[in-house]
């Protein structure tokens, strides 16, 4: 039951059409960052590649926070719809498990999130391809730099907030609560990184990001820029206490 749930759930967001939009709104900002000229470089220096692993995850990181109510939308709404259309009253007189039933919500919501953020190293990618991009700011093409940034920052986020918004979305079923609550969460991360900004400790907020924004400043304070156009983020350290810290907290 669990996989037919998953699957209908998948099925259901490949049908909507603001599944599409998102998509192409994720696919535009990666696209234009990397192919135009007016676009600036999110402070990693002028001399760091746009498509760097280092530029590529500030990139992911930064998105994937400013896309909380994307990620609200589709996770949060996916049990709400049921009591909406009141097909709980048919999902609950069948003899379906709890994993089953909400497992199978949830996993199908997050994997059609996965979906939706990956049009942004697509877009970025062909963005580099454009004969107007200026190529004294790209590195060669390496397919690590995309899969990497992708795998470490954007599928914990997601899995975290994600998890997060279908928690909220399930046991409030207030279809107001659901999409504010994105917003409210992406009010209150850029609160909390103005007043730890003077920290002098950084290991603490590092450790605490959700977005992983904090975690990569701090372990590449000290990377020259030859270190930020060709190296990997390392997955050790602050970094992997970050993602399992969240990944576990999912």
């Amino acid at each position: 039951m669990f996989k037919d749930i998953f699957l209908f759930e998948i099925s259901f967001r490949l049908k909507r059409i603001s599944t599409y939009v998102y998509f192409g709104i994720w696919f535009l900002m990666g696209f234009i960052y990397m192919s135009s000229d007016s676009v600036l470089q999110l402070g990693i220096g002028t001399k760091v590649a746009k498509n760097s692993p280092y530029g590529i995850s500030q990139l992911l990181a930064l998105l994937t926070a400013f896309g909380t109510p994307i990620i609200s939308a589709v996770t949060g709404t996916a049990i709400y719809r049921d009591f909406e259309e009141r097909m709980h009253l048919i999902l609950f007189s069948t003899p379906i498990s709890k994993f089953g039933y909400l497992g199978g919500r949830l996993f199908g919501s997050l994997f059609s999130t996965f979906i939706i953020f990956i049009g942004i190293p697509i877009g970025m990618f062909l963005g580099t391809l454009m004969p107007w991009a200026d190529s004294t700011k790209l590195a060669p093409f390496s397919l690590m730099s995309y899969l990497q940034p992708f795998l470490l920052i954007v599928i914990p986020n997601i899995l975290f907030l994600g998890t997060l918004f279908f928690l909220v979305g399930t046991l409030t079923r207030n279809i107001l609560a659901v999409y504010l609550q994105g917003v409210v969460v992406f009010a209150i991360y850029l609160i909390s990184l103005n007043l730890i900004g003077d920290v002098n400790n950084q290991f603490t907020p590092a450790l605490l990001d959700p977005f992983g924004l904090i975690t990569i400043d701090s372990i590449t304070k000290y990377w020259t820029v030859a270190d930020r156009n060709n190296l990997l983020l390392p997955i050790s350290g602050v970094m992997l206490y970050n993602r399992l810290l969240w990944s576990l907290l999912a």
